[in-house]
């Protein structure tokens, strides 16, 4: 079992970017991660094993219960790895869904202080990417002259 803290080539300007009025967030849409890509970490994620994580944390995305961080920790501790810190978040996961292979995700800015910077990078059309944080098997690959791990379940 591995911890997995990738940072993914996945970085997408945010779509469908709604603002409320006298409201300090914006509600927003981007690319999470692609399934089967081979991401800058060298690892690949099949849709099957990215589908049983959702799967585990939707009941806690529909209560407004899963939040994400601005930045990755700068920690090895695997504890804080998997931790999202209330003092750090950015934003709130809303819904997440499939358009192709492409793992959609619907996303408010929280009212703190990398939540504003989140908008403020959102507003004005910087690519965010975002990162998946989590504990699975990794299966090494070889395909076409490259290596990679193929990140296989259970993703906790």
């Amino acid at each position: 079992m591995y911890i997995l803290n990738d940072d993914t080539e996945v970085r997408s300007i945010a779509q469908k970017v709604k603002t409320f009025k006298n409201k300090p967030y914006i509600r927003m849409e981007c690319v999470l991660q692609t399934a089967g890509d081979i991401n800058r970490n060298k690892r690949s994620y099949e849709k099957k094993t990215l589908q049983e994580s959702i799967d585990k944390i939707m009941p806690r995305i529909k209560g407004r219960e899963f939040l994400g961080e601005l930045d990755h920790p700068i920690s090895k501790n695997p504890s804080r790895q998997l931790t999202v810190l209330y003092k750090e978040c950015s934003h709130i996961f809303l819904d997440v869904g499939w358009r192709g292979n492409s793992l959609i995700g619907v996303l408010e800015t929280t009212n703190t202080p990398n939540g504003q910077i989140l908008k403020g990078l959102a507003e004005q059309g910087v690519p965010v990417g975002f990162s998946y944080r989590g504990m699975g098997d990794l299966r090494p690959v070889m395909e076409n002259g490259e290596n990679y791990s193929r990140v296989v379940g259970p993703l906790h």
